[in-house]
């Protein structure tokens, strides 16, 4: 009894379809990822995500800074994945359960050895539970919503391309916030003990950022010498507020951008620096206020 029958050219359209999608993904990276999620193109495409995140994390490690590595906001996992085997010891905190879930399996297949913890709570001014509001088409966007979150409302409705914000638009969750000085003191001791002095923290936390550096401040350890590389989109962030936290002790950097185009050139010009200047070159910048906030990472070495 004839229960399914399908178009035969339909059939030889689907195995077309599978065939470009494989080329187009043989250098993907073997993690699990949510396929419509923003955050995941560039991973099934290229292998990579956030390629200028990955060469700075890379670049201070090979610079001596190779002990530990702090995954602050570590969503699915994809920076331990990608730049995780390079360190002695990595912690990762990640308080959306979904994307924790999803970090632990991703990390377990990723990382060579099991020397990582994934702490399943965000960091904050104190020890409280918080509402997490996570964007459906871009889990990377969850935010903290309170007094800890230096973005207000409309910037945050603006990283996501929205101008009303909508709830069936979002996933909520109540999620764990610890007190940043005294959990991150309590590590910072441990790694001394450990003789892990020297390490990389990442802060991506869609505007918890200044929260989180003022605890890390309060709890660096003299033995401590660390790059910290955090994520921004308020262009009304002090900056020099926040190297200065660090008591003489952090020296700030933003990345600057030189590209062969320039918005004013003709057309004509354009199609000649084309053919003879195509590269767009990241420079380590010292800060200067007037362009450090206008940064997406600026980072800190503390000394």
């Amino acid at each position: 009894m004839d229960f399914f029958e399908e178009n035969y050219l339909l059939l030889r359209y689907k195995q077309f379809l599978r065939f470009v999608f494989y080329k187009l993904t043989k250098s993907s990276r073997n993690i699990f990822v949510l396929c419509s999620d923003l955050i995941t193109v560039d991973i099934q495409l290229f292998g990579i995500h956030e390629p200028l995140l990955t060469k700075i994390i890379s670049y201070f490690n090979k610079e001596g800074f190779n002990d530990f590595f702090l995954d602050v906001g570590a969503n699915i996992g994809i920076s331990t994945c990608q730049n995780g085997n390079d360190f002695k010891e990595v912690h990762l905190f990640e308080p959306n359960p979904l994307c924790r879930n999803i970090a632990f399996v991703n990390i377990s297949v990723s990382l060579e050895n099991d020397h990582w913890t994934l702490h399943p709570f965000g960091l904050g001014s104190n020890d409280y539970t918080g509402k997490l509001r996570v964007p459906k088409n871009n889990w990377g966007g969850g935010y903290i919503v309170g007094n800890d979150n230096s973005y207000d409302n409309l910037l945050l409705l603006n990283k996501e391309g929205q101008k009303i914000f909508k709830k069936e638009d979002y996933l909520e969750y109540q999620v764990l916030i610890k007190e940043t000085y005294s959990t991150i003191l309590n590590l910072f001791k441990e790694l001394v003990k450990g003789n892990k002095q020297n390490g990389v923290i990442k802060i991506d936390v869609e505007g918890m950022e200044p929260v989180i550096l003022a605890g890390i401040a309060e709890a660096l350890l003299e033995e401590i010498k660390v790059v910290i590389i955090f994520e921004n989109f308020n262009e009304k962030l002090d900056f020099l507020e926040i190297i200065n936290s660090f008591k003489g002790r952090a020296t700030g950097y933003f990345i600057d951008i030189e590209s062969p185009f320039n918005y004013k050139d003709f057309k004509l010009i354009k199609l000649f620096k084309l053919l003879f200047k195509r590269k767009i070159k990241y420079k380590l910048m010292p800060f200067e206020k007037r362009y450090a906030a206008k940064n997406r990472d600026l980072i800190l070495v503390i000394s």
